[in-house]
């Protein structure tokens, strides 16, 4: 078992130890959630700049999309379908331009362009304030843990 020793009672799924701080205040340390493999916990209080958990436990995922690691053109076209209004990002020729001598050629464009890691920073901030749709997450996890070995089969009768 992983994790510190806790009591019986408290290892509940979901259940928060509370501490009395020095000024009389309530304080939420830690928060322990009940799994198969042990205990799982993590400091509520610690976050980073950008408001993501710091966890030093491998078993608890915090974030598991990386938008950073993302192609531009899978970037591009989320900014496309999702029609935001973000300037376009710059393409390897557009490192070039900006440079002196690509600066005065023909084929320089005047209009801000933003780098991969700030599209990237943009897709993430939109995709985390779309609202999640709970009742069609639910229904499409069941149709596809149901249909899991039927998607896109054909069966064949044998000879």
């Amino acid at each position: 078992m992983t994790g510190p020793a806790t009591h019986p009672s408290s290892s509940r799924a979901g259940s928060s130890s509370q501490q009395m701080s020095s000024s009389g205040k309530r304080n939420t340390s830690t928060i322990t959630a009940a799994s198969g493999a042990g205990t799982i916990s993590s400091s509520a209080n610690a976050v980073n700049k950008s408001g993501t958990p710091l966890i030093d436990d491998p078993n608890v995922l915090v974030d598991p999309i990386e938008f950073e690691t993302f192609p531009i053109e899978s970037l591009r076209k989320y900014k496309a379908s999702y029609k935001l209004s973000v300037p376009s990002s710059i393409s390897n020729a557009g490192n070039l331009l900006n440079g002196p001598v690509g600066k005065k050629t023909y084929s320089y464009k005047h209009r801000t362009r933003i780098s991969k890691d700030e599209l990237a920073g943009n897709v993430e901030r939109h995709f985390s304030a779309l609202p999640v749709r709970e009742t069609e997450m639910i229904a499409g996890f069941l149709y596809s843990a149901k249909n899991q070995n039927n998607a896109f089969r054909l069966h064949f009768p044998v000879n």
